[in-house]
């Protein structure tokens, strides 16, 4: 069963990559209950297979996400500051940093990293997955009305844009992971934009990555029923134990 566990991880991770480098998105609602039988959504992630309680949907960003990327990104346009969207940090499975901010900043001039977390909703927020605060200066991007829901809840060195007005700054903060790191993590995630706007053009180049995607779901399946058919078995020995 941890074999099993450990090729499920290492092949989540791998889709995950690949669908994050030729700009697929998918959003995961999981469904669970809690200690009173009261069923709960998780907000999204980036990847995961299908298991019993769990449902997902393929759809492309929210336009108020699309919204809330162009002000930030029209706000942040400067001379000298290189600035990336879904920016990874860290490279490979075994990488015990492996994460993705929703957008960053640098300024050679004053060597300066700033990360931005764009947030939609209140369970978004909340969600579990981690903010990823590693810059000097660090900030959610917010709507005015989730900002008055949550504003007594963020930290005091984290600063808050609504839409591309800076409403509340950031303090400056030492980094939170070492800076080659991070350079290495912008120049690595600037070649994957590159990569995509080049690779679009080419037809039999699309054909291939569809092959791939069909690949990995075929994949998908094929876990999926050896996780259920292992659920299965366990549900029965311990039916049979109990007896």
């Amino acid at each position: 069963m941890n074999s099993l566990k450990y090729k499920f991880g290492n092949l989540l991770l791998n889709i995950d990559d690949y669908f994050a480098r030729h700009n697929i998105y998918f959003y995961l609602f999981v469904k669970k209950k809690d200690k009173n039988n009261h069923v709960s959504f998780l907000s999204k992630c980036g990847f995961a297979l299908i298991f019993n309680s769990w449902r997902w949907f393929k759809i492309g960003k929210t336009e108020l996400t699309l919204k809330l990327e162009r002000d930030i990104w029209n706000a942040t346009q400067k001379m000298g500051i290189y600035s990336i969207f879904e920016m990874t940090i860290g490279f490979n499975v075994k990488s015990k940093i492996r994460e993705r901010c929703d957008y960053v900043t640098y300024c050679q001039n004053k060597n300066e990293w700033r990360f931005y977390e764009i947030k939609i909703s209140k369970s978004d927020f909340h969600s579990k997955c981690k903010n990823t605060f590693y810059g000097n200066f660090n900030y959610f991007v917010l709507t005015r009305e989730l900002y008055e829901l949550v504003k007594d809840e963020i930290p005091s060195h984290v600063g808050v844009y609504l839409g591309d007005y800076c409403v509340k700054k950031a303090k400056r903060q030492e980094l939170g992971i070492s800076e080659t790191i991070l350079k290495d993590s912008m120049i690595r995630s600037l070649c994957r934009e590159f990569q995509k706007q080049y690779n679009s053009k080419d037809e039999s180049l699309v054909a291939k990555l569809n092959r791939s995607i069909s690949r990995y779901k075929s994949e998908r399946n094929k876990y999926h029923k050896l996780y259920e058919d292992l659920s299965n078995k366990v549900c029965e020995d311990k039916l049979k134990g109990g007896k």
